[in-house]
């Protein structure tokens, strides 16, 4: 069965929770701030003990006070695509098997459906990627995004991006350090990208916030400059910044 993440495994909801995972026999991790409570110690506000958390983890159930969250990707680090990709020797998390995508991930884009919200393909390849989106418009999923289509280790190209905007998928176009070594490449093979599948499915982002790496806003003020100065109006720019992540969001 499947290897679970609880969140919050030893409050209110997560002792409910664990348990009735458990007798339907999925593996489950119980990540808990307070050492001895859990099977890993982790702050989800810190991000400390969460590589070690996730590590191999093919669903996630978490519960936060406040605002509940939008969107719902698919593995991103831990996708199987991404650690073949790497020729990395480590556990991966897969969302298709022989051309088809697994039934736990049709029922988590069930659940997307039901509750309005985003579904981002994570490190999907592109032939997942687009399984994705085709169960997404089946089972009628209102918001989808393709997540950073043109950078490692999705690699979309042009027909594949265009195929997905038809199934109703934003494309991802996440700029990261603008300014670093092959930044300026990088910048022109998106400018053509978009300019070939058309602004109005395009939407602007960073992947920022590593160590070494520019600020989140900086790094997205330079991406916004880099398109304007690659001959995109300011009304382009804005709707690929502003509008489209808005739409995305259900804002």
């Amino acid at each position: 069965m499947s290897l679970i993440l609880v969140t919050g495994g030893t409050g209110t909801l997560g002792t409910k929770l664990v348990p009735n995972l458990i007798a339907r026999g999925h593996d489950v991790r119980v990540l808990s701030r307070r050492p001895g409570a859990g099977t890993h110690v982790g702050d989800l506000a810190t991000g400390a003990g969460l590589a070690e958390a996730t590590a191999g983890v093919e669903f996630m159930a978490t519960h936060v006070k406040g605002e509940p969250g939008r969107i719902v990707w698919m593995p991103t680090y831990d996708a199987e695509n991404h650690v073949r990709t790497g020729n990395e020797n480590r556990p991966f998390v897969s969302v298709s098997r022989n051309g088809e995508l697994l039934p736990e991930v049709k029922q988590v884009i069930g659940l997307i459906a039901k509750n309005g919200l985003v579904l981002a393909t994570g490190h999907s390849s592109p032939a997942e990627g687009l399984m994705l989106v085709r169960e997404g418009r089946r089972q009628g999923v209102q918001h989808m995004v393709v997540t950073h289509a043109t950078f490692t280790p999705v690699f979309m190209n042009v027909d594949q991006m265009k195929e997905a905007a038809r199934e109703g998928a934003f494309l991802e176009f996440a700029g990261g350090s603008v300014g670093g070594a092959g930044g300026a490449a990088r910048m022109d093979s998106f400018a053509d990208a978009i300019r070939k599948v058309g602004p109005e499915f395009c939407i602007l982002s960073t992947d920022l916030g590593q160590r070494g790496n520019p600020q989140p806003p900086d790094g997205f003020g330079a991406l916004l400059l880099a398109m304007r100065a690659r001959g995109f109006t300011e009304q382009e720019v804005d709707r690929m910044a502003k509008q489209n992540p808005a739409k995305l969001l259900g804002l």
